[in-house]
C-alpha cells in the first residue's frame, strides 16, 4: 500500500524542482525595421513597409531618397520578410526583382548585407532603411526603430514576428 507513494517519492528529484526560477523564458527573437535617428518617421502602415521593401515606393515622407539594403540571403530576418511581407519564396523574390529590373521599375537590384553592415549603412544615409533581428542589434547604437502599425517589435500583433 505504501509502494506507489515510495515510488514517487524516489522520482521527484529526478524530475527536478517545479519553481519558476527554474524555468526558462525564451524570448522569442523579432525582425525590426531600422533607419537614419534624422528620419523623420516613425510608425509605417504594414502596406507603406511592403512599398518601400519592395520599392514600389522609393521616397520617405521628407522627399530623402530611400536606401534600402536588405538581409542576406539564408537569413532569419530575410526568412521573416519572405512570409511576412512578400509572401513567397526566395526563388519567386528572385522572379520578381528580374521582373522589375527588366520592365525598367528598378534601376538595380537591392544589395544585400549581413547584419552589421547594414547597421553602418542605416546610421550613414538619413534615407537608409534595412531590416535586422532585434536580438542582433548591439546596445547603444543609434539607430531608429520603427513601429509598425502603431505596434512595437514584441508586441502582440507585432506584423515582423
Amino acid at each position: 500500500m505504501n509502494v506507489p507513494i515510495l515510488s514517487l517519492a524516489l522520482l521527484l528529484p529526478l524530475l527536478g524542482n517545479p519553481s519558476p526560477h527554474r524555468v526558462s523564458q525564451k524570448t522569442k527573437d523579432v525582425a525590426i525595421v531600422i533607419v537614419n535617428p534624422k528620419n523623420p518617421t516613425k510608425d509605417l502602415k504594414l502596406a507603406e513597409l511592403r512599398k518601400i521593401l519592395s520599392l514600389q515606393s522609393r521616397r520617405w515622407s521628407n522627399k530623402a531618397k530611400v536606401r534600402l539594403l536588405l538581409p542576406k540571403t539564408g537569413s532569419k530576418a530575410q526568412r521573416v520578410l519572405l512570409k511576412r511581407i512578400y509572401k513567397m519564396n526566395i526563388k519567386s523574390l528572385k522572379k520578381y526583382w528580374a521582373k522589375m529590373l527588366y520592365t525598367n521599375k528598378i534601376p538595380s537590384k537591392p544589395k544585400t548585407a549581413g547584419t552589421i553592415k547594414s547597421i553602418k549603412m542605416v546610421m550613414r544615409k538619413s534615407g537608409g532603411i534595412a531590416v535586422v533581428m532585434k536580438k542582433a542589434l548591439p546596445k547603444g547604437i543609434k539607430v531608429k526603430i520603427l513601429t509598425i502599425d502603431g505596434k512595437s517589435p514584441g508586441m502582440k500583433g507585432y506584423p515582423l514576428q
